[in-house]
């Protein structure tokens, strides 16, 4: 259904870390609304949230980025390596040299997505965006990363509201 989009648990990290995070005891202006804002104005953040996250799906499908095993293990818990992921280089046939464009997070090569996950975005209703919101604070608040048994899957046909 429609009210589980934007749940999964690779959004919500990625909402957490790079826009609530960043908003996190935010400044009151009430010309602004910025209350309101706070509690629902995530709609071009979710948008970019998808979109970054179906970048780096596709990086990984192509195999343009690999993944690997975490490299420390400390009692039986891995623990996360640092990695140094950069844009993958491909050759540019108009320049005759290697060029970072074909993969760059761009509008170019990502506006379109961009802005179909964010207009799919604005189709929740506010009570919707709320809960996206209180669902991500509250792993935040409590230090620990979405519990995965509490987000879903969206049963949409809208693919951009599915991830």
């Amino acid at each position: 259904s429609p009210e589980k989009a934007f749940r999964s648990v690779f959004v919500q990290q990625l909402l957490l870390g790079s826009h609530l995070s960043a908003t996190k005891g935010f400044v009151q202006v009430s010309a602004l609304d910025t209350s309101s804002l706070a509690k629902h104005g995530i709609v071009g953040a979710l948008g970019l949230c998808g979109a970054a996250l179906m970048r780096g799906l596709n990086l990984i499908k192509s195999g343009d980025i690999e993944l690997k095993a975490p490299a420390n293990t400390k009692d039986g818990i891995a623990k996360l390596a640092t990695r140094d992921v950069r844009t993958p280089v491909r050759f540019n046939m108009a320049s005759g040299k290697d060029s970072k464009t074909a993969c760059a997070f761009s509008d170019q090569n990502w506006g379109t997505p961009t802005r179909k996950f964010t207009s799919a975005a604005q189709r929740r209703s506010i009570t919707q965006l709320q809960d996206i919101v209180e669902l991500a604070l509250t792993s935040l608040m409590i230090g620990q990363e979405p519990d995965p048994n509490a987000l879903s899957n969206a049963g949409s046909d809208d693919e951009f509201a599915l991830i």
